[in-house]
């Protein structure tokens, strides 16, 4: 039996047809499809997402606050505790500067004082100095007053060695009180500011303060003398009356005084009386 040709060409044909869409169809079922991009198509499993939720713990919340007051308390006493170590450390330091200070210049001894004094006890160094202020008022009004008195003295009668006492007895006030001012201005200076004259200025200063206080103690006694003296003669005494009553007065005046010799004669009677 005789094939027809044209019918093994087709089926020849058909043959490797069938293979060939075998073959392809079995590749484009094991690869991957692509998409236009490039990327790959293939489909995913999905993936579920769970966020985290914080869920409120009433315990967690007040262990966490104990915690917190805790950590305030050792906060607290920490800075307490470095205050008073920053104070003992300060105090010992003072301490062995004022024990090394045992040696050094009185005044500035005085001045490291008040230094300390202003930092330690501000309302205590505050109050001192009111009463300071309070003393020099009390004194310059006794002054005034003493001048005043002074100044009003009929001197037109009395002698001229009585007039010449009682002029050098005002100069000499004068004198003492400017230095006193000047003494004054020099200790409010070394208190305030810690700076003040130096050693070479404040001694002489002293010396000057010492001589003519000392000056005017005995013009003080003098003109004290002087004036008694002049009573008496004025209520018709004579010199020698009048010279016994004066050392009678002085010698009372003298023992019943607080602060005796101030202001009093030497031994032998008043400088500068009357002759």
């Amino acid at each position: 039996m005789k094939i027809d040709k044209r019918i093994a060409c087709v089926a020849t044909v058909c043959l490797f047809a069938g293979i060939s869409a075998g073959w392809f169809g079995r590749a484009s079922l094991t690869r991957p499809s692509r998409n236009d991009d490039g990327g790959d198509t293939k489909p995913k499993a999905g993936r579920v997402i769970r966020e985290k939720v914080a869920v409120a713990d009433p315990e967690t919340e007040r262990e966490n606050g104990r915690l917190r007051k805790r950590v305030a308390q050792l906060e607290q006493q920490l800075e307490r505790g470095r205050k008073d170590l920053d104070k003992r450390v300060t105090d010992a330091v003072e301490t062995a500067m004022e024990e090394v200070e045992q040696n050094e210049d009185p005044r500035r001894r005085v001045q490291r004082h008040f230094e300390r004094m202003k930092k330690r006890d501000p309302e205590g160094f505050a109050r001192m100095q009111k009463h300071r202020e309070q003393m020099r008022k009390d004194h310059q009004e006794r002054e005034r007053d003493r001048k005043d008195y002074l100044a009003s003295l009929d001197m037109s009668k009395m002698s001229a060695t009585t007039k010449a006492t009682h002029e050098q007895l005002l100069a000499q006030i004068e004198k003492v009180e400017r230095l006193h001012e000047q003494m004054r201005k020099a200790f409010d200076e070394m208190t305030e500011n810690g700076a003040g004259e130096s050693e070479e200025q404040h001694r002489a200063r002293m010396e000057e303060m010492h001589e003519a206080s000392q000056t005017l103690r005995e013009l003080y006694a003098a003109e004290r003398s002087n004036l008694l003296t002049e009573t008496f003669l004025s209520e018709g005494y004579s010199a020698d009356d009048a010279a016994d009553f004066v050392s009678v007065i002085q010698t009372i005046y003298d023992s019943t005084s607080s602060r005796r010799g101030f202001g009093g004669p030497p031994r032998g009677g008043p400088p500068g009386g009357p002759r």
